[in-house]
């Protein structure tokens, strides 16, 4: 089993422990490590760019792929745990699979 951490930020600064995270994913071939960035003006930010979204769920949860994700759980602002579950709800995804820490 692999453990994803999509961790969604505005910018590169606001990546709390970001040296810690890609070397324990490089470590661990187990864990790996995500990030996303609403607001990058880093021209050499490669990673992925935008909000938490269907478009960037539906591809993680499908069954057919190899490391489709069986359970979601979520931390952050109020904002962004009622959009994620909002959208979480919307894809069919199985509420008993699925954590959210308000």
């Amino acid at each position: 089993e692999l453990l994803y951490l999509f961790y969604f930020n505005k910018t590169t600064e606001d990546i709390w422990c970001q040296r810690i995270l890609e070397k324990s994913s490089k470590e661990d071939e187990r864990f790996k490590f995500v990030s996303v960035l609403s607001r990058t003006n880093d021209d050499t930010w490669n990673g992925l760019k935008g909000q938490i979204s269907e478009d960037l769920l539906l591809p993680l949860i499908d069954k057919s792929c190899r490391n489709s994700i069986t359970y979601i759980a979520v931390c952050g602002p109020l904002g962004f745990n009622t959009k994620t579950e909002e959208i979480v709800k919307s894809i069919g995804f199985p509420k008993e699979n699925f954590y959210i820490n308000y």
